[in-house]
């Protein structure tokens, strides 16, 4: 308890911990937004200024635009004959001018669609009442002006007498109210601009003018923003601070006092400057930006960004919390597995030393396990091989298993046994030789191979080769010679060794054979006096000189089956009694004892298939080998558990029967309607064979089990028949026939009459 109240306690203070590590990083964070938010204001306000000044920048060259396109048109216009005609026409024009009258009103029309600012535009002669537009054309100009294009401020005479007074080549002029019925059904604002279109060799005698119409409210856009057309000032003036356009009423502005970037008060109000001057048009463009309102939109900005920084502080905040659990949750127990392995007190200082030591930890503890597995492995594989050398592979399971293991070396492998004598027989020292023995090997092939210790005095090598056999025989045959010679020198006692080779192998089921073959050869050529490597080479009895007989082995496994306990006591006792007699090698002796054990545990799998087990066969566990025990003690446990299982066949034989006969035949009353009922069917329900299910069924009812099947189903017919309506074809279905054939065949072998005559005759009986 005290030692779990320490550790909350220090994952309280590795949690904290690491908040404040994230919170240090929070204050990091704002520290570099204050510079932002102090100056926000400073750069909002110069971003704002930047803003409007490019567009009043690109409003003045718009504008600059629109004039020099203009002269472009002029220049176009005088070189027209249309126009030359009109130009040079004194007095009333005749039917022939109107020709050229519509020309230059096309002309004009055509020209004016590139300017995007221009309104309207009129072309006005001083020595004839012509008047042409880009809309339409008049030989009566006062007649044109007063009715569809005049100016307020001005009548006809004034406006003539304006516009042909002195010599100019441009001029602008101030704001006017203009009517023109082609272009607005009411009066507007207009910003005009005269040209000079006099004929070009008599350019100084002002005769012909050609005026520009601007609607105001197109004009502003080019130079405000849409949301800006009503609190900023716009201001147009000429060069001698005469104002030509204005927005708002401009009549307290001394124009000669406004700098640009400057502040200046109009109106009561605080306004900063932007002035735009060009030499090529005359002019002075004027941008008021009113203090409090761009003032205002940088607040609103500031508090919309203030919300944003605001919002992602405490998300910051959340996830720093977040993580930092997530840290601790995860350090913690790392923590803990570091102060199990450390006899260290954990202190908030020290940290990374106990994480360092936990990785240490895990990692020792990994590689133990890893250490620990690898040993587990080498022993199943050298059990596996044992029993593949001694008792050989022939199931797939068994196959399958050594090949899990194995892999594929067995494509090519040889078997070698060496068999050693000395003097000096105590195990330990037999076991440094075994051990010796292996050292030596592995540095004289390269062939990769695994040792196996069966008993005292005797290695066996299983040498994975490459396929090659004469090659691969010659030089394992040199290796060993080489192996034997070392042990000479290396070992201070005397010791004569004896090696056997076997043929080369390329399958695993060939392992036991090749064991054998490596056996023959060692105790063909065996002494007690000189060492030596020799190769298989079969004799014609020892070829067909086998341990074990198979069909012993399956004699017992169907005797065991049947439960025939006097064949199977008779059968393993006989085998008791080679494995005394007739063998003295204790590899020989257990390849005996396993085929038996196998062949036993066989029919204990097949006895205890497909059934649960009751009480008393759970009982039976299979008797494991005890390798300390000889393989008589081993045999005599195989025998007294292979009369416990021939019991257990007998009795399950008594007692089942009755309960089969039972459940077989309700499974058939059950499943009568089936037309896929079968044997087969029902041997799978049961986990028996078809042919036991005809058999039983014959002992059991004294019929075949078609016979039996087809009764039940016209027993169940006769039923429905008499209390339903149903008819034959609805019936014969329910009750499981095939076809309308078979059941009348079967109703009128029993009855001799169809199943509609039958069912009269009864309803006939009852009423």
């Amino acid at each position: 308890m005290k030692q779990n109240a320490l550790l909350n306690k220090k994952g309280r203070k590795l949690f904290i911990k690491r908040c404040l590590k994230y919170m240090l990083f929070l204050l990091i964070f704002v520290a570099m937004l204050t510079p932002l938010i102090w100056n926000s204001y400073t750069l909002a306000r110069q971003l704002t200024i930047d803003r409007s000044e490019a567009k009043l920048v690109e409003g003045v060259l718009s504008l600059e635009s629109q004039v020099t396109k203009a002269k472009e048109l002029a220049n176009l216009i005088r070189e027209e004959e249309s126009f030359k005609t009109l130009f040079f026409l004194n007095g009333e024009p005749s039917s022939e001018n109107y020709i050229d009258m519509k020309q230059l009103n096309e002309k004009l029309r055509r020209l004016t669609l590139t300017q995007e600012l221009v309104s309207s535009a009129s072309i006005y002669f001083r020595d004839n009442p012509v008047y042409v537009s880009n809309y339409f054309s008049s030989d009566q100009v006062l007649n044109a002006y007063d009715k569809f294009h005049h100016y307020e401020s001005y009548t006809f005479s004034e406006w003539r007498n304006f516009i042909f007074s002195g010599n100019y080549e441009v001029k602008f002029l101030k704001t006017l109210k203009l009517q023109s019925n082609y272009y607005s059904s009411r009066p507007y604002e207009t910003f005009t601009i005269l040209f000079n279109n006099t004929y070009l060799p008599l350019i100084d005698d002002l005769r012909s003018v050609l005026a520009l119409d601007m609607d105001t409210k197109t004009l502003m856009k080019q130079f405000l923003f849409d949301e800006h057309q009503y609190d900023q000032l716009l201001l147009i003036a000429d060069q001698n601070d005469n104002v030509l356009y204005s927005n708002q009423d401009v009549t307290d502005l001394k124009l000669g006092e406004i700098a640009h970037s400057k502040e200046f008060n109009h109106q009561g109000q605080a306004f900063v400057a932007l002035v735009e001057e060009r030499d090529f048009l005359g002019l002075k463009v004027i941008m008021g930006l009113p203090l409090s309102g761009f003032q205002q939109n940088i607040h609103e900005m500031l508090e919309l960004v203030l919300v944003y920084i605001l919002i992602g502080i405490v998300l910051i905040v959340c996830i720093s919390l977040y993580f930092s659990w997530r840290e601790t949750k995860s350090i913690k127990p790392i923590i803990e597995l570091a102060s199990k392995a450390s006899n260290t007190t954990f202190k908030n200082t020290n940290e990374y030393s106990y994480l360092n030591q936990a990785m240490s930890t895990i990692q020792h503890m990994q590689e133990e396990h890893i250490r620990k597995i690898s040993e587990l492995n080498q022993s199943i594989q050298g059990s596996i091989l044992k029993q593949m050398l001694v008792l050989g592979a022939y199931t797939e399971k068994e196959i399958d298993e050594a090949e899990y293991y194995f892999g594929h070396r067995f494509h090519s492998f040889r078997v070698i046994k060496i068999s050693f004598y000395s003097e000096n027989s105590d195990m330990d020292f037999h076991q440094m030789i075994s051990l010796e023995l292996e050292y030596n090997l592995r540095s004289l092939i390269d062939d990769e191979f695994v040792s196996l210790f069966f008993n005292s005095g005797e290695v066996v090598f299983v040498v994975f080769t490459n396929g090659e056999t004469v090659d691969d025989l010659d030089r394992l045959q040199a290796a060993f010679m080489e192996l034997i010679r070392k042990m000479h020198h290396t070992v201070s006692v005397a010791v004569h060794l004896t090696v056997g080779i076997s043929n080369s192998m390329n399958n695993i089921t060939q392992a036991k054979e090749a064991h054998q073959q490596a056996i023959y050869a060692v105790s063909s050529n065996q002494s007690e006096v000189s060492s030596g490597v020799y190769r298989h080479e079969a004799s014609p009895q020892q070829q067909k000189k086998s341990l074990m007989d198979v069909t012993i082995l399956l004699k017992i496994y169907d005797a065991l089956v049947a439960g025939e306990k006097e064949t199977v006591q008779k059968l393993l006792k006989e085998q008791e009694q080679v494995l005394k007699i007739n063998l003295n090698e204790e590899s020989q002796q257990l390849q005996i004892y396993f085929s038996l054990r196998q062949a036993v545990e066989n029919a204990y799998y097949v006895i205890f298939n497909h059934r649960t087990p009751s009480a008393t066969d759970r009982k039976l566990e299979f008797p494991v080998y005890d390798p300390a025990a000889s393989a008589a003690v081993n045999m005599g446990h195989l025998a007294g558990y292979a009369d416990l299982l021939c019991e257990v066949v007998l009795s399950h034989k008594k007692s089942n029967n009755d309960k089969l006969k039972v459940d077989i035949l309700a499974f058939i009353q059950e499943n009568y309607a089936e037309v896929s009922l079968s044997a087969n069917k029902i041997a799978e329900q049961f986990l028996i064979s078809e042919k036991y299910v005809f058999a039983f069924i014959k002992e059991q009812t004294g019929k075949s089990l078609g016979k039996y099947m087809e009764e039940v189903r016209v027993q169940a017919a006769e039923q429905l028949l008499l209390s339903t309506t149903y008819s034959n074809s609805t019936i014969l279905s329910m009750c499981g026939f095939g076809s309308e054939n078979t059941f009348y065949r079967a109703f009128s072998k029993k009855h001799g009459v169809t199943p509609t005559i039958w069912r009269e005759r009864n309803r006939l009986i009852k009423e």
